[in-house]
């Protein structure tokens, strides 16, 4: 996710395949993973400094797919 994060349109469509209904939980296909790098930076963090506004809001999305006990929580 990290290599992606200046292409928010391709992370997009690896979402919209590992969650076909993102506001359903029982649908998430394919997890994903939300981790940071060895710099302790996350994909969002990433995004926010490209200013990539539409790419944070489309993560956040996402995430609220998953539980607190995800390792999203990282972020």
């Amino acid at each position: 996710m990290h290599h992606l994060a200046d292409k928010s349109e391709v992370i997009e469509s690896i979402f919209e395949i590992c969650h076909p209904n993102a506001e359903d939980r029982a649908e998430i296909k394919y997890e994903v993973p939300f981790l940071i790098n060895f710099e302790g930076k996350s994909v969002m963090d990433m995004l926010k400094k490209q200013k990539d506004f539409k790419g944070m809001d489309m993560m956040l999305q996402y995430l609220q797919a998953y539980g607190v006990d995800h390792h999203s929580r990282a972020i």
